[in-house]
C-alpha cells in the first residue's frame, strides 16, 4: 500500500541534487488531493541555509472548493511528512479514509508480523497523470495496434488540464514520470517506441 508519507517522502527524494520548481506535484493517495509548487524561498539564517516550499492545494473536505497554502521548510520536512489538509474553515473537519496514511510502507511492514511471500509486486501509484496515459492509450487503440510513445504523450498532455495563465507548463514532464510508472508496474509495456497495454 502506497501511502501519503510515502508520496511526500517519494516526492522529496526526488528533488535531492535537483531544483524546486513552481509547478511541481504530488498527490497524496488517500483521498488523491494534489498539492502544486506555488513558490520556492531560499534563505540564509546565522550561516545556515534553509529553503521553504509553498505548496497550494483543495480544501480535503468535500465540496468545499477553497484553496490552501502549506508552507514547508525542506529539511523539517523530511522528519515530518505532514502536509496542511484543510483551509482555515475546516481545519479540524477532515480525517483521512486511509488507515496510517502518515506511516511509510516500510514503518507498517516492520510493524506486521514477519510472513514469507512471493517476489512483491511493484506498487504503482494510479493518479491523475497515469490515468490520462492509459486514457490515451484506450483512445488511441481504436486507430490502431501500434502507438507511438510520442502520440500517446501528446494524447495524455491534451487530456490533462492547462497550466493556469503565468504558470510554468509542466504537463509533458508529468506525462511522461507517470508512463515510466506505468511501464516499471507492468501495466503498460514499451517497445522500439511502441506502447501497448
Amino acid at each position: 500500500m502506497w501511502t501519503n508519507a510515502d508520496e511526500v517522502k517519494a516526492f522529496i527524494e526526488g528533488h535531492k541534487g535537483g531544483r524546486w520548481e513552481v509547478g511541481d506535484r504530488c498527490v497524496l493517495p488517500d483521498i488523491e488531493q494534489a498539492y502544486e509548487v506555488v513558490a520556492v524561498r531560499p534563505f540564509k539564517h546565522r550561516g545556515k541555509f534553509k529553503l521553504f516550499v509553498d505548496l497550494e492545494a483543495m480544501c480535503a473536505v468535500e465540496g468545499c472548493g477553497e484553496y490552501l497554502i502549506s508552507t514547508k521548510e525542506v529539511h523539517q520536512w523530511m522528519s515530518t511528512p505532514h502536509l496542511v489538509r484543510c483551509c482555515p474553515s475546516h481545519r479540524y473537519g477532515f480525517a483521512t479514509p486511509m488507515a496510517d496514511a502518515w506511516k511509510t510502507s516500510e514503518e507498517i511492514a516492520q510493524r506486521a508480523p514477519k510472513v514469507p511471500k512471493a517476489k512483491p509486486t511493484p506498487v504503482l501509484r494510479v493518479g491523475a497523470n497515469e490515468r490520462a496515459v492509459l486514457e490515451a492509450m484506450q483512445e488511441l487503440s481504436v486507430v490502431g495496434d501500434r502507438i507511438g510513445v510520442e502520440h500517446v504523450i501528446s494524447h495524455a498532455i491534451d487530456l490533462l488540464p492547462p497550466a493556469e495563465a503565468g504558470q510554468r507548463d509542466t504537463r509533458r514532464q508529468r506525462v511522461v514520470r507517470a508512463l515510466t510508472s506505468l511501464v516499471d508496474a507492468g501495466r503498460v509495456s514499451v517497445s522500439e517506441g511502441v506502447v501497448a497495454l
